[in-house]
């Protein structure tokens, strides 16, 4: 099966809205809220976002008008590092951005684009930690309305100690 670009859909470039970067220092979640109900991709960037503790993971989840869903994330994230360590993992309660001790500082992206026709948001997204790691991730979530929310958190509770998000989005 082939998809046609000069059949169907609008020819018209989205318009791109960016958000203010701001510093997650000293919290342990981040929300964007206020999604326009039009938007069908989310871009959340990190630069060199880091946390205290250790044992612990970034994750976004994302919610609609009954709140930020907890459970029945399909994500996986792999990382690949010097020496050639690597590792991959499945989780069901957010969709990771692997970073796991508190000096490992991250920096990238994930974007969050809607199946067309459905409230399927499907992740994607790759960067760095520290100057030896590269991290790649993916995934899917269903919401049963639209989305309004993308929260960025460390599983673990600790707050970031360090770092700047911002997001774009477009309709």
């Amino acid at each position: 099966m082939a998809i046609d670009f000069s059949s169907g859909g609008s020819q018209d470039r989205p318009a791109i809205t960016r958000t203010s970067s701001v510093s997650v220092n000293g919290s342990s979640t981040h929300d964007f809220t206020n999604i326009p109900s039009n938007v069908n991709k989310i871009t959340v960037w990190f630069y060199e976002v880091g946390y205290t503790g250790s044992g612990y993971m970034m994750k976004l989840r994302i919610g609609d008008s009954g709140g930020i869903e907890t459970t029945s994330y399909d994500g996986h994230t792999s990382y690949m590092g010097a020496g050639g360590s690597n590792s991959n993992n499945q989780y069901t309660d957010g969709i990771p951005m692997w970073s796991t001790n508190a000096d490992e500082h991250l920096t990238g992206q994930m974007t969050i684009e809607r199946r067309p026709g459905t409230n399927i948001w499907c992740f994607s997204g790759c960067g760095k930690f520290e100057n030896q790691y590269c991290w790649v991730t993916g995934g899917q979530k269903g919401l049963t309305g639209a989305l309004t929310t993308v929260r960025l958190f460390n599983q673990g509770g600790t707050n970031f100690d360090q770092g700047q998000i911002w997001a774009t989005y477009e309709n």
